[in-house]
């Protein structure tokens, strides 16, 4: 036990699990058989240093959190939900310590250094500034036909650099709930439709080109078509359906699982950046008493 690693941000999903005895798809069962774990590391039954207890207990609280956030997945299958780290526990409210700070005359010097201090950077604030200032895929055409040339040459870019992986299900929010990062585009359902700048102007043509067509199985006419459907109707077999949709299930589950330990992970820097911002605050109150 004395030569484990203490420092949980070290720490993988796999670690955790592993550190637990537990498979990718734990349930509540294995989330009771991981808090007895953690008990037994206490002090008072292990005789362990307590540093061991508030390791353990850090690495369940991560479990926990992951464990909550994909359940709730889980049980959202037609609400249109994004998941943040605000979510997964709530923060202690020092709204009152705020309140007295904001009547300081220095209050916006306190507050810019505050911010300096205990901002949090995430890979959403970078932004496109480098982008918005080059000129270099800009496309000026003097005619039709130059314009029609420009955006087939668009297309066949935008193609090359699409990995094509099957047709999969869509739902409300676009599976960008625990899977992907999802703040950067709309539902193609919603009445309100936005993108990414730099999506929006590099991605601006819908990347089909007659070579998509040229690469599907070819028919002369349409009964031919319909014949061809019917045959791949009668070959259908039911159990290699289930078999897919059951891999293609654990597949997404294993995903949003890697997906809740990213943002359970990012809610304990959350919570350790607020507990320093909320001891500098509750230090400047009192001393200005």
């Amino acid at each position: 036990m004395e030569h484990i690693d203490l420092c949980i941000s070290n720490y993988s999903l796999n670690d955790i699990l592993n550190l637990f005895e537990l498979g990718m798809d734990f349930d509540e069962e294995d989330m009771r058989k991981a808090k007895r774990t953690v008990l037994m590391t206490h002090p008072d039954k292990s005789s362990l240093d307590p540093k061991y207890f508030l390791f353990f207990t850090s690495a369940y609280r991560l479990l926990y959190n992951v464990f909550r956030v994909r359940e709730r997945s889980g049980k959202d299958k037609c609400v249109d939900r994004v998941y943040t780290s605000s979510e997964i526990d709530e923060n202690i409210d020092h709204g009152e310590s705020w309140k007295g700070l904001s009547s300081r005359k220095d209050f916006n010097k306190i507050f810019n250094d505050m911010f300096e201090k205990h901002v949090i950077n995430t890979n959403d604030d970078s932004g496109h500034g480098d982008w918005l200032k080059e000129d270099d895929e800009v496309c000026h055409a003097n005619n039709r036909n130059e314009m029609d040339e420009l955006i087939r040459e668009k297309k066949a870019k935008l193609r090359g650099l699409i990995v094509y992986d099957g047709i999969k299900e869509m739902g409300g929010d676009m599976g960008s709930s625990l899977t992907g990062v999802g703040g950067n585009h709309s539902s193609i359902f919603s009445s309100l439709q936005y993108d990414d700048v730099k999506t929006a102007y590099t991605e601006s043509v819908v990347p089909v080109t007659e070579d998509d067509y040229k690469s599907r199985k070819q028919y002369s006419n349409m009964d031919s078509y319909r014949r061809d459907r019917e045959s791949a109707s009668q070959n259908y077999n039911m159990d290699d359906h289930n078999d897919k949709y059951r891999k293609q299930q654990e597949s997404k589950k294993e995903s949003d699982t890697y997906r809740a330990f990213s943002l359970a992970k990012q809610d304990e820097h959350y919570r350790e950046v607020n507990k320093a911002a909320a001891s500098t605050i509750l230090k400047l109150t009192n001393s200005h008493r």
